[in-house]
């Protein structure tokens, strides 16, 4: 049996099938030496790598390992487009044709995909779930859950300054809703839960100001649906709330996808193993 396996900067991301059924698990769950043992109970003994953190190769040990041939960030960028499209065909989006895929992981990276044509944008944003993360720590959170759970009962106008609080004549007027700076209302007694939303607000209003910013880029322009992807973006995520607060000031499509955050594992596991370069 095989499995894709997706060595991320922040977590370790595994798929494969038993029983004609997808499987899905990450080191969010438990960690690695464990994971590892559940794949060879399964009887798992070819992993077909991914992503970059390759330095986790030499605590793999029982496998067989290969992994697509070429630069390996490109590598990335082929499986994780591959297992998108995989994962839009099954959840019958097959209508997603010309989309900006926005991955929302330690950082956040944009591709353009247009049938087979996939071309990356050279800038992404490093304001995203390695922040989140590093920030749940720094607030003494020992499960980064407890952190997104708590963010979820915040209140955005407790901390986030908006321009009808400085001009009240745009109280009542779309505008009125602009951002001036995050977290500018915060005092040392404000609620954690406040704090915590305004941080994952952070997060959406990056992304949202680079969709706009690459929408005048001409060969990124004219794009109407964004695919989203990334741990943070899965269903009940504060964050995908957020995004989607923001989609008709885009005027964009926003497409979510289940299991999108292991779109990079799911594109591996369909590679062909003897098209792949064995890994030593």
């Amino acid at each position: 049996m095989q499995a894709g396996f997706d060595i991320g900067s922040t977590l370790i991301k595994v798929v494969w099938q038993e029983d004609g059924q997808w499987q899905f698990d990450s080191t969010a769950h438990q960690p690695l030496d464990i994971l590892l043992r559940n794949l060879q109970r399964k009887q798992v003994s070819r992993l077909h790598i991914t992503g970059i953190g390759l330095n986790h190769v030499p605590l793999i040990k029982g496998f067989e390992l290969r992994k697509r041939k070429g630069d390996a960030i490109m590598a990335e960028l082929l499986n994780q487009v591959a297992g998108v499209n995989y994962l839009l065909a099954q959840q019958n989006k097959s209508h997603v044709q010309d989309y900006l895929l926005v991955s929302i992981g330690t950082g956040t990276s944009y591709t353009r995909v247009r049938g087979a044509s996939v071309r990356k944008f050279p800038l992404g944003n490093a304001l995203a779930g390695g922040f989140l993360y590093g920030m749940s720590k720094f607030m003494g959170y020992a499960n980064y859950n407890d952190f997104l759970n708590i963010a979820k009962e915040g209140k955005l106008e407790n901390v986030e300054l908006l321009l009808k609080d400085k001009i009240a004549e745009t109280a009542l007027k779309p505008e009125g809703n602009l951002l001036v700076a995050h977290l500018a209302k915060a005092q040392t007694d404000t609620p954690k839960s406040d704090v915590q939303i305004g941080f994952l607000n952070m997060i959406a209003i990056g992304v949202v100001r680079d969709i706009l910013l690459i929408d005048l880029i001409p060969e990124f322009s004219g794009i109407k649906q964004i695919v989203c992807i990334g741990s943070n973006t899965e269903s009940d995520s504060p964050l995908r709330t957020l995004l989607m607060q923001y989609k008709d000031f885009m005027q964009k499509e926003l497409v979510f996808i289940q299991h999108g955050a292991y779109a990079n594992a799911l594109g591996a596991y369909h590679l062909d193993w003897n098209s792949m370069e064995k890994i030593n």
